[in-house]
């Protein structure tokens, strides 16, 4: 933790407001376990995260839990990892447009996004 920044500071205020996080500094945007509970709350601020948390299975998948569409701001590598493809899709079929070109073949994930509207087979 940096001692310039006020880490409790932040951490209550993104208890309070995940989106918060958006305004905080870098330090902040790289500290996991503020991070975490700001995906927690609101998916999408994971592209406020700092890339190596964007690249952090269980940021990621805290996300994709709230926020399916949050995918989008995930690193590559977990854009392929199924078991995040899966969880984004099932929380909201448009996520299917940010899983890798890999995956939007895999039947299972594909079954996901269908059954909740039938436009993601498109």
């Amino acid at each position: 933790q940096n001692d310039d920044v006020d880490w409790t500071f932040w951490l209550r205020k993104i208890a309070i407001s995940g989106s918060a996080i958006e305004h905080a500094p870098e330090s902040i945007r790289n500290d996991r376990q503020i991070v975490l509970e700001a995906v927690t709350q609101k998916g999408v601020v994971l592209r406020s995260a700092s890339e190596g948390l964007r690249n952090d299975k269980a940021v990621v998948m805290a996300a994709v839990r709230n926020q399916g569409h949050s995918l989008e701001y995930a690193s590559d590598r977990l854009k392929n990892d199924r078991e995040v493809a899966r969880k984004a899709v099932k929380q909201n079929w448009f996520a299917i447009k940010y899983v890798s070109k890999e995956l939007t073949n895999d039947i299972e994930i594909v079954i996901e996004a269908v059954k909740q509207d039938a436009r993601a087979f498109k």
